[in-house]
């Protein structure tokens, strides 16, 4: 009998899904009661009052703050990263994505899972679209406004490392037929398509690195380039003729981590028409108590640099225990212990509309923050995908 969730650890969980060994939808719900009471137990802010901190750039009063985003409701907002991270999680986290307002929500459905183990996931998932009509499975630009249109949360399928494609670029195709629309090419370490951006060495995309990247172009799946290593990145930016993305990175310039990106990475992305996704985690925010202001300045330091068509949101929420911390070999210069607090007044998806208003009082335009919600990551959708 396949073992379900409740039979294992939650370090053997990873692993086990990770190897394609465990059937994910079985054991849903018991994995779903093991994340509420983390949820309880994370300290995380569910105060929707925005208190931005004390950062010399705050500039409107906290009254003015307060006022119901109209703006944020009316408008496409796609969260390019997390929560949706394994199927067995829509259940805690559907309502809060639903209430943060959020159009497009691309779900992690594989990381470091091995072919088979990414089928499971997008099995699994396969198996709620049917059964949950508040959900609608996104594969085209067209199911975005759709989504929006009936108010549901549309999910995406993104992978945040290319180990799932094994030794095998036909699988590129096969993947893409079952909806995957975004691979990133490494997570943190080095695999077969190059560096990570915590590996100790630094020496760029693999041959079979620019064949997968041409691949990607060629099928029309966007090539993610967050968690990859510096030189990795410029290769893949010079090698790709299609516009990529750092779904959840934030400039390095502001706070210096190596899962940040620096300039010139960011001008190359530029020219390139891509899109970087502002991540609200803790340790790519700042060392201490990040805030909202403090996250609201890594937008302002873009946007000076290559302007505003070259934003967006990847919020990377995360309820990560120190079991998941040691089991992912976590780099402790760049991730901090668990538990990870996000910056004050956007603790977790649901608090998505206090961004909206903090682009507000940092006096972005209507036409700005509507590109920085999702507009720039759909006119990527409409280049790239097929």
């Amino acid at each position: 009998m396949n073992k379900t969730i409740g039979d294992v650890s939650r370090r053997d969980f990873l692993k086990k899904a990770a190897l394609g060994s465990l059937v994910l939808a079985g054991g849903q719900k018991v994995f779903s009661e093991e994340l509420k009471k983390r949820s309880r137990n994370s300290g995380l802010s569910n105060n929707p009052g925005m208190d931005l901190g004390t950062g010399a750039t705050k500039r409107t009063a906290f009254s003015e703050l307060n006022r119901d985003p109209a703006l944020h409701f009316s408008s496409i907002v796609i969260n390019h990263t997390c929560p949706f991270v394994f199927p067995a999680v829509t259940d805690d986290y559907l309502d809060s994505v639903h209430k943060g307002g959020v159009t497009l929500a691309m779900s992690t459905v594989a990381s470091n899972h091995d072919f088979r183990g990414a089928i499971n996931e997008i099995a699994a998932f396969y198996a709620r679209f049917k059964s949950d009509d508040k959900m609608l499975f996104v594969t085209r630009v067209d199911d975005i406004y759709k989504a929006k249109k009936e108010g549901k949360v549309g999910v995406g399928f993104h992978f945040q490392n290319s180990r799932p494609v094994e030794y095998d670029l036909n699988l590129i195709d096969i993947f893409y037929q079952l909806g995957v629309r975004v691979i990133q090419l490494t997570y943190n370490e080095k695999n077969m398509v190059g560096d990570g951006c915590t590996e100790i060495t630094d020496s760029g995309l693999s041959k079979y690195g620019i064949n997968m990247v041409k691949r990607m172009n060629n099928v029309g799946m966007v090539v993610d380039l967050s968690h990859v290593g510096y030189k990795t990145s410029m290769d893949a930016m010079e090698v790709s003729e299609d516009p990529v993305l750092f779904t959840h990175s934030n400039p390095w310039s502001v706070y210096q981590s190596k899962r940040n990106i620096k300039d010139d990475q960011i001008k190359a992305l530029a020219k390139k028409r891509g899109v970087i996704g502002i991540n609200a985690f803790p340790g790519f925010v700042k060392k201490n108590d990040p805030t909202l202001n403090d996250l609201l300045d890594h937008v302002d330091y873009i946007a000076k640099l290559v302007g505003t068509d070259h934003i967006g949101i990847g919020f990377d929420f995360s309820q990560s225990t120190v079991e998941d911390y040691k089991y992912w070999n976590y780099d402790p210069e760049t991730y901090p212990m668990p538990p990870w607090i996000y910056p004050k007044n956007l603790g977790d998806v649901s608090l998505t509309p206090n961004f909206t208003k903090g682009l507000i009082s940092r006096g972005y335009s209507e036409r700005d923050i509507k590109k920085i919600l999702g507009e720039n990551f759909m006119r990527v959708y409409k280049e790239v995908w097929k």
